[in-house]
């Protein structure tokens, strides 16, 4: 089995609010390599804590409950910011 597989999950603002987001469920159903994720990933794919983010887009790492080993921003053409996590497999 490949070493560098990860389950991507979807984060979305938690329900109780204040500021804190949470894992909402699984992203590909499938295990993906990050490089594959990158490449298919629609949109500018930002990694929290290591690139430089672009305007609109927050480092929400720490405010994720139960948060994932990776934390990604993807940003789609309409510069509309989805975030999504990776758990190592």
């Amino acid at each position: 089995m490949n070493e560098n597989l990860y389950d991507i999950v979807s984060i979305a603002p938690a329900s109780s609010g204040f500021g804190e987001w949470q894992v909402t469920g699984a992203h590909t159903g499938e295990p993906i390599d990050l490089g594959d994720f990158k490449a298919e990933a629609e949109g500018k794919v930002y990694e929290l804590g290591k690139d430089v983010l672009p305007e609109g887009v927050e480092d929400i790492r720490g405010a994720i409950q139960n948060q994932p080993d990776v934390v990604f921003a993807v940003v789609d053409d309409n510069d509309e910011v989805m975030y999504c996590g990776a758990n190592k497999i």
